[in-house]
């Protein structure tokens, strides 16, 4: 599959290089593929996503061997060609949509502003245009909703119009980051249908965020678990959810399932990530792990860190991180 966007051993530290946020993550996304990333909240998700948007904060430092998107590297990108890549080449959906929508303008006019801005068409043009996104995002009576104000919107009406927003310029790549955390089961389910529908239409590729792995297993093409600042696991959706090879990715998936044991109570993952960047030497995830007593692995997992291995003889497309898996023990 020809490659649209990647990373190769992206690294961002503090400006003081006192903390290192993402440690050597590389991944890729294909044209036309949906690549989740997946893990707790602080693994990393959306600080490589905003890496390959060049929208990092002030106070942290970047560095990657490679970053490109259709062999655009994204690394040298002058200021307004960064500025022409958000919205134009890159579209963008975040969790929490009417508080991204801008309060003190109407939805007719925030959709019209990548036309505008990206494809240069005419006001009235854009404005025709605006109609038909709404529409084609499903959202009835669209003439009303483009004189609406984002507060006049509930949650689910104000995603379709980000999403409306996002693929105005018909984006290469679209960026979703837990875009449907926010939203009711009902809801959530028909937008990940109409990001489905979108993205065959549009031959587009997308980047999906989410710490919900029964989310991401209904339009992910291939899935990356993230733990600590770095990728510990990547597949297809296939092999994740069903074949998974790190007990980080075991553990998500159990919490995943709701299924209470014998005491009433759902599975947590013992610990907490907190101080998983803190260690110096061996696997992050060992002092949350339980397969490191089990396996007898205890001295290698404490004295050096996996690096990621491809798992079995034909499964190229597979990699994990792990002392236990079939290849790293």
């Amino acid at each position: 599959m020809e490659t649209l966007l990647e990373v190769d051993g992206l690294t961002v530290t503090t400006q003081d290089r006192s903390k290192c946020l993402l440690d050597e993550v590389s991944l890729r996304v294909g044209v036309g593929e949906v690549l989740a990333v997946v893990g707790e909240s602080g693994s990393g998700k959306s600080l490589t996503a905003l890496s390959a948007m060049q929208m990092l904060p002030r106070n942290l430092t970047m560095s990657a061997r490679g970053m490109t998107l259709a062999g655009t590297d994204l690394r040298s990108l002058p200021h307004r060609e960064v500025d022409a890549l958000h919205g134009g080449r890159i579209g963008m959906l975040f969790q929490q949509p009417r508080r991204m929508l801008d309060p003190t303008a109407t939805v007719g006019s925030q959709v019209a502003e990548p036309l505008v801005k990206h494809l240069r068409v005419s006001r009235s043009e854009a404005r025709r245009r605006v109609l038909e996104l709404l529409a084609d995002v499903g959202i009835d009576e669209p003439a009303r909703r483009a004189q609406a104000y984002p507060h006049q919107l509930s949650g689910g009406l104000a995603q379709r119009v980000m999403i409306a927003i996002a693929i105005a310029a018909s984006p290469q790549l679209l960026i979703a980051d837990e875009p449907t955390t926010a939203l009711d089961v009902t809801v959530e389910a028909q937008i990940l249908q109409l990001l489905e529908q979108k993205k065959r239409e549009l031959g587009m590729s997308v980047l999906f965020i989410s710490h919900d792995l029964n989310v991401v297993s209904s339009i992910a093409d291939r899935i990356a678990v993230m733990y600590a600042g770095r990728v510990v696991e990547v597949g297809t959706a296939d092999q994740i959810m069903t074949s998974p090879e790190h007990p980080y990715t075991k553990a998500l998936i159990e919490c995943a399932t709701l299924r209470p044991d014998a005491d009433g109570q759902l599975y947590v993952i013992p610990g907490g990530s907190d101080t998983a960047r803190e260690l110096d030497h061996g696997c992050r995830f060992r002092p949350r792990c339980g397969l490191a007593q089990e396996a007898r692995l205890e001295k290698v997992c404490g004295a050096d860190e996996p690096v990621l291995l491809s798992i079995g003889p034909t499964a190229t497309d597979h990699e994990c991180r792990c002392w236990g898996t079939k290849e790293g023990a």
